[in-house]
């Protein structure tokens, strides 16, 4: 089942077209990264998942295009927010698995970008939901928050290197479809 993708009005440098919300499944569903706290946003994201049954709200990270909409979007959902940083009700780490019934997901955690980053592997369809890890035009995501984060950084991509994926779905831009030439070329950069 391929995600559903809410693209939020933030375009912008850093951000490109905007923050993607990723959805996957449908009665059990995740909602990863869910955008800045704009209200048109929200909207669209809680009208997307308005029949599902139970889900959680992930996040990649707590950058504020990420999870600036999280603690709204769970108030109107009733779904818990799920990540590695201080907005998560449900603390996660690597080897997490979250279900939903588009498939499982398993968390990485990917510092780099910043100190809590993760993400998500869809190990049947091989979709790595991937935040600001990579950003989908260009060699590189913004690495520069914390002393050691280059080095953080590089262990994260042979971390992903390891996970397989086919393609990878970063919050920003298109997919790299390739994911092996990806993150190769993220590392020479």
């Amino acid at each position: 089942m391929e995600p559903r993708v809410v693209l939020a009005d933030n375009a912008g440098l850093f951000a490109l077209g905007g923050t993607q919300t990723f959805l996957i499944g449908r009665a059990q569903v995740a909602i990863v990264d869910p955008g800045p706290g704009s209200r048109a946003h929200l909207e669209r994201v809680v009208a997307e998942v308005a029949g599902a049954r139970e889900g959680v709200i992930l996040l990649t990270h707590e950058h504020s295009d990420h999870s600036g909409g999280a603690a709204a979007l769970a108030e109107r959902t009733g779904f818990p927010i799920a990540g590695a940083g201080s907005l998560a009700e449900i603390r996660l780490a690597d080897g997490s698995r979250i279900p939903t019934d588009a498939g499982e997901l398993q968390v990485t955690e990917t510092p780099g970008h910043a100190r809590d980053h993760l993400v998500f592997l869809e190990p049947e369809s091989g979709d790595l939901f991937a935040g600001d890890l990579f950003i989908g035009e260009g060699n590189t995501t913004w690495v520069g928050e914390y002393p050691g984060c280059v080095a953080d950084y590089l262990v994260s991509l042979d971390r992903v290197a390891e996970l397989g994926a086919r393609r990878i779905l970063p919050a920003h831009g298109p997919a790299l479809e390739d994911s092996g030439e990806a993150i190769a070329r993220f590392r020479r950069h």
